[in-house]
């Protein structure tokens, strides 16, 4: 099953290009496309902001809020580096 966590905030369900799901975790739709690795690794090309964001980390669980850590390095992130 595809995991919506990575797309953009205001994504919706189904506007993804790609329906089936292949196993080697990539993502794209229709401004997206990146590759989610082993171990919580993530990689991610937005079209709309030109940002790559790239997330190395080497592990299977993250204790407590541990899990959010993602999801803040991209907000800000796209804070900082998307024009206004």
């Amino acid at each position: 099953a595809r995991s919506s966590a990575w797309r953009r905030p205001g994504a919706v369900a189904g506007d993804d290009d790609v329906t089936t799901s292949y196993g080697l975790g990539f993502m794209v739709n229709r401004s997206m496309f990146g590759h989610g690795g082993a171990y919580s690794t993530q990689s991610t090309a937005d079209r709309e902001s030109g940002l790559i964001l790239i997330w190395l980390v080497q592990h299977a669980s993250f204790p407590g809020e541990g899990a959010q850590a993602q999801t803040e390095f991209r907000r800000t992130a796209q804070g900082l580096f998307t024009p206004k």
